[in-house]
């Protein structure tokens, strides 16, 4: 269906449970990638790239609904957390390095917990961690609300094959006023600004 629409890409998110459990951290299930597995077969059959992005991460990034847990987010205070992803990113990248039809991988999404600097800190670390593993894939820098400047220039960081995510949501979610009036100026004059910067 996704193809007959004319895309060829999917941006995949899954939960850090997936793959581990908080009984046994850092041991991969013994199904931890049958579920990626399948999405990779489907993509590849019917001619799409996929991006594994990591929608919820141990202890929770953000303490919204789209982390998997409301009111909860102890990411940025948990290094034990973060070593854990960390971990679990080195699985999947070994996992799928090499895979023709994996365009890339997302560090955290809508990682809002704290602050810029834990970020960027946290996504230089991934970088590292990923990067050595898998030298085609594009990494995907997740935006902070409306900024990625705090990243500096990937060239300057050392940093190659890289794209900064932003997620926005013109009309929705107390960004102006409901309706398509608001995504129509964004359009014309927001996206042209990201254009610029």
């Amino acid at each position: 269906m996704i193809q007959r629409f004319g895309f060829n890409f999917l941006r995949v998110g899954f939960d850090y449970s997936v793959f581990e459990n908080d009984a046994r951290p850092m041991q991969l299930k013994s199904d931890a990638f049958r579920y990626t597995d399948r999405v990779l077969h489907w993509a590849k059959k019917h001619h799409m790239y996929v991006l594994f992005d990591l929608h919820g991460a141990q202890e929770r990034q953000v303490d919204g609904k789209q982390s998997g847990r409301v009111a909860y987010n102890r990411f940025w205070e948990s290094p034990q957390a973060q070593e854990r992803s960390l971990w679990l990113w080195k699985q999947i990248a070994e996992r799928y390095k090499g895979e023709s039809n994996v365009f890339g991988y997302e560090a955290l999404n809508e990682p809002w917990g704290k602050t810029k600097a834990a970020l960027r800190e946290y996504c230089a670390r991934w970088y590292d961690v990923v990067r050595p593993i898998d030298r085609d894939a594009v990494l995907v820098f997740p935006g902070w609300f409306n900024d990625v400047n705090f990243y500096g220039a990937p060239a300057k960081n050392g940093w190659s094959n890289v794209i900064f995510d932003m997620h926005l949501y013109p009309g929705q979610f107390r960004w102006g006023t409901p309706g398509p009036e608001t995504s129509v100026k964004f359009l014309q004059s927001g996206l042209a600004d990201w254009r610029r910067r």
